[in-house]
């Protein structure tokens, strides 16, 4: 497993210092700790924080310079003891950033998971989540007659339930020079990470929006 040793209050510092460059708002961004139980803090506006409808403590950040486009970081971390101080090291279990148009409809989300997962599939980090469409429940598909498990009157077959937002797809696996889909866990490579990929999904849903005048997010 990679050190993932870090000091939240210099974690904390660089994640609102990033965030507050995409983020539209007239108070300073703070964090709040939103499940103690699991370690998870949550990236808020001091002031005039924004809910994400019927989910307390779920805070958004409204993306400027974009129409619509909100976002929600979070960090899962954990402490050496109970209620350490968070200029101590602690374990960083990872981070999630989840984009959403409005203030309720959640499109994707960006992860890097660095907790050791036993007896599990071992997941690409770091990863996206798509895949927010509503499923219909009746779908069905279309397959040869000589497929041996189609119904032989109809040769239509009901089509498996997945949950399609659960898939992890890969965004930086070393699949070309290396044999692992589990990227090198670094503070700086994280830090590098999270600006990058903020930026990206910024820039692809304003392009979307308004390609007569699209403004990449760098001249920000």
């Amino acid at each position: 497993m990679a050190n993932n040793k870090i000091k939240p209050d210099a974690l904390f510092k660089q994640l609102i210092a990033i965030a507050s460059k995409f983020v539209e708002s007239h108070d300073v961004l703070t964090k709040e700790l939103v499940d103690r139980n699991k370690g998870v803090y949550a990236l808020r506006n001091t002031e005039h924080p924004i809910i994400m409808d019927d989910k307390p403590q779920f805070y958004l950040m409204q993306v400027k310079n974009s129409n619509g486009l909100f976002i929600h970081i979070s960090v899962t971390l954990k402490p050496p003891y109970d209620r350490a101080s968070l200029e101590q090291n602690h374990e960083f279990e990872g981070v999630s950033i989840q984009f959403l148009q409005g203030t309720k409809k959640l499109f994707c989300r960006a992860e890097w998971d660095v907790k050791k997962e036993k007896e599990k599939l071992e997941h690409p980090q770091p990863h996206w989540h798509w895949g927010y469409a509503e499923e219909k429940d009746s779908e069905r598909f279309v397959a040869p007659n000589t497929a041996p498990f189609i119904d032989e009157g109809t040769g239509t077959q009901e089509l498996p339930s997945v949950d399609f937002k659960e898939l992890h797809y890969a965004m930086s696996a070393k699949w070309i020079t290396e044999d692992t889909i589990v990227e090198d866990f670094t503070p700086q490579h994280l830090f590098e990470w999270i600006k990058r990929c903020i930026g990206s999904v910024v820039d692809q849903y304003n392009y979307q929006v308004n390609k007569a005048s699209f403004v990449t997010s760098r001249w920000w």
